[in-house]
């Protein structure tokens, strides 16, 4: 998008530091965890100063950004595979699948398996 003249809000004309942080987290495979340290070094920016322009332009913190971007994958999983709960549970990272099922739980309100069946049948 810089490329194309456009600016993310929020951030000076030039600093593209929260551009190549977004670059960063998108590009590290989420069977890993949050790459803090490697974020530090890439941005050259504290945790505190990162998770300020997090909310500024996304509004919401580093972390909160990462879990986004892991239910939206489980999600996507879950609706367009087969793939067990058990097996995505561990493609993100949980250390089982009854964690995962908390935290999906915990962020959509329902359990995976109900999640893919309204997705598979959306009229129920």
């Amino acid at each position: 998008m810089v490329r194309h003249g456009f600016r993310v809000a929020g951030h000076k004309p030039g600093d593209d530091r929260l551009l190549n942080a977004v670059r960063c987290l998108n590009g590290v495979p989420l069977d890993r965890p949050l790459p803090s340290e490697w974020l530090r070094n890439e941005t050259r920016l504290g945790e505190a100063h990162l998770n300020r322009l997090f909310l500024q332009v996304h509004n919401v913190t580093l972390r909160k950004y990462w879990e986004r971007r892991k239910l939206e994958s489980a999600k996507v999983k879950l609706e367009s595979t087969c793939m067990p709960i058990m097996e995505i549970a561990y493609r993100l990272a949980f250390r089982s699948d009854s964690h995962f099922v908390i935290w999906f739980r915990r962020h959509t309100g329902q359990r995976p398996g109900e999640y893919r069946r309204k997705s598979a049948n959306p009229a129920v």
